[in-house]
């Protein structure tokens, strides 16, 4: 499940010295810092030192390790603070309510293009996906249920074959896992959901599988107000 590897939360070594041989530096350090963001090795307030980082990576230059940084301040890990420089990133609830309702309006459509172009080898991924996600709830694995949440939305990105469209849909999936694995957050318990946007996507009803989409964002942001009320976590 190599190409699912953006949102597993568990890279080992191992996965990260395969970045070093089959692809980029700039990969390898980007998954590398990621990871550490990721499971709070680096938490917020950190400073993103590119010579300390260098020095950790194997045959790794500060020119790669920079470009790492810069994408990682894009997509929302990282922010330049003054007299410090760039360091690791807060998270804000009004970031996730952004990201949620964004992908309100997105990804209704999103999946009615999944129905129009996906191929079947697509869909058959995607039932999989919902197996699996189903059998991590019943595991009670929430970070595999978090993973197959997001397999889901990426696979039906990508089966819009539109470049565009799903490159939109894995930034905001990236920046979504970024706010609730620093905030502590629980994923919720979409599987039900999942599975009833499959059951429209297999009976080709467009219009169903949108409605549902939609509905399954709002359910989001339902699940966002309740942890932020109940936890206080942001």
């Amino acid at each position: 499940m190599d190409k699912y590897l953006n949102f597993n939360l568990n890279l080992s070594d191992e996965d990260l010295e395969s970045f070093n041989r089959t692809k980029s530096k700039n990969e390898y350090a980007y998954q590398f810092i990621r990871r550490e963001i990721l499971n709070n090795r680096y938490p917020e307030g950190y400073k993103l030192n590119e010579i300390a980082i260098a020095g950790l990576l194997k045959d790794v230059s500060r020119t790669p390790v920079r470009e790492a940084i810069n994408r990682l301040c894009y997509e929302g890990f990282a922010e330049m603070i003054p007299g410090r420089g760039i360091c690791v990133a807060g998270v804000q609830f009004t970031s996730l309510m952004e990201i949620t309702e964004s992908r309100i309006i997105l990804e209704p459509q999103t999946v009615g293009l999944f129905i129009e172009r996906a191929a079947e080898k697509d869909v058959q991924e995607l039932v999989g996906i919902v197996a699996h996600h189903r059998a991590a709830s019943e595991a009670k694995d929430e970070i595999l249920c978090g993973y197959y949440d997001n397999c889901f939305h990426h696979l039906i990105g990508q089966g819009t074959r539109n470049r565009t469209l799903s490159a939109m849909i894995d930034d905001l999936l990236i920046r979504y896992l970024r706010g609730m694995t620093v905030s502590n957050g629980q994923s919720g318990d979409f599987e039900n959901d999942h599975e009833e946007i499959l059951k429209k996507i297999l009976e080709k009803d467009s219009e169903a599988a949108k409605e549902l989409m939609r509905g399954h964002f709002l359910h989001v942001r339902e699940h966002l107000i309740k942890m932020q009320t109940k936890s206080r976590v942001f």
